[in-house]
């Protein structure tokens, strides 16, 4: 148990409610205890499987880079342009390689079908 910004257990029993005093004898009860240190343990898990990089990403990202120029997704003034990468496929590599612009792209469509320019 540990305060995410400082890594210091009696900071993360304060930030928990404890009396700045009693704080750090009571974080070091807390790491006594088996549930709570399960816990620590589970979402030490979860930010390490969050923070991996999959081999899909690797081998995407090396695949988009080589087939890929910069500006086939910039448009003329050098900034990202969507409309630019869709045309030059670029944008289909890029939603392969990170999911979150696929839904990104969609609500764009989703945008420009509404009538509102993007």
């Amino acid at each position: 148990m540990a305060h995410p910004q400082t890594k210091n257990q009696t900071q993360a029993a304060i930030t928990a409610g404890c009396p700045p005093k009693s704080a750090r004898i009571t974080a070091s009860r807390w790491l006594t205890k088996a549930n709570i240190l399960e816990a620590i343990e589970k979402r030490k898990l979860e930010v390490m499987d969050y923070a991996q990089v999959t081999p899909e990403e690797v081998l995407g990202s090396a695949v988009f880079q080589m087939r890929s120029r910069i500006d086939d997704v910039l448009g003329g003034n050098g900034s990202f342009s969507l409309k630019k990468a869709r045309a030059t496929g670029a944008a289909d590599r890029l939603s392969f390689i990170f999911p979150s612009l696929n839904m990104f792209c969609r609500n764009v469509r989703n945008l420009s079908s509404a009538g509102i320019s993007v």
